[in-house]
């Protein structure tokens, strides 16, 4: 109960608030589709959520596919979120090799990793003040080992003083 009254009074700022938005939106943002063409009709912004419809406008079974790229833009109030599409062709034959596959297997790691990123940077969010800074870095310059590391740190940190709140208020603790 300490740590989430601990966690809940060092993310409780509105700019925190809307950092936490974004990388929700940013995780939120879809796979690539195989079999579909999707154009800009297809995709609705809800709030920090993006909505596909369940069709695509073009459906070919076998290749057209969609790329989707999500972006926010910091400098607006509220911040303003973009989705950028661009359609593929994952039909694509190189010298007989179907190479069109790799590029779709590529597009989604691409996409998994990105998610996995804004993953380990809202982790990072819950489990670390607010107003985070290391020699002038803040958490939205870390990524990558160093975010993971930070992110190691502080939930080890949380996890000792977990354990020495429940060793002072365990009533087994003195034996």
């Amino acid at each position: 109960m300490f740590l989430v009254t601990l966690q809940l009074i060092s993310n409780a700022g509105f700019e925190s608030q809307l950092k936490i938005q974004r990388q929700m939106f940013l995780i939120n943002c879809p796979a690539p589709s195989y079999d579909g063409e999707y154009n800009a009709s297809n995709v609705d912004i809800d709030g920090f959520a993006v909505l596909l419809d369940t069709a695509p406008a073009n459906v070919t079974f076998g290749g057209l596919g969609t790329v989707f790229r999500c972006f926010v833009d910091g400098l607006s109030t509220p911040p303003g979120y973009e989705v950028i599409m661009s359609n593929k062709d994952y039909q694509v034959t190189t010298l007989g090799f179907p190479s069109g596959w790799f590029i779709y297997a590529g597009d989604f790691i691409g996409s998994s990793f990105q998610r996995l990123t804004q993953v380990f940077t809202l982790i990072s969010y819950f489990v670390t003040p607010t107003n985070f800074n290391i020699l002038g870095f803040t958490l939205e310059d870390l990524s990558g080992i160093a975010l993971m590391m930070v992110v190691s740190l502080y939930a080890l940190c949380y996890i000792a003083i977990g354990v020495l709140v429940y060793k002072i208020l365990s009533p087994f603790a003195g034996g």
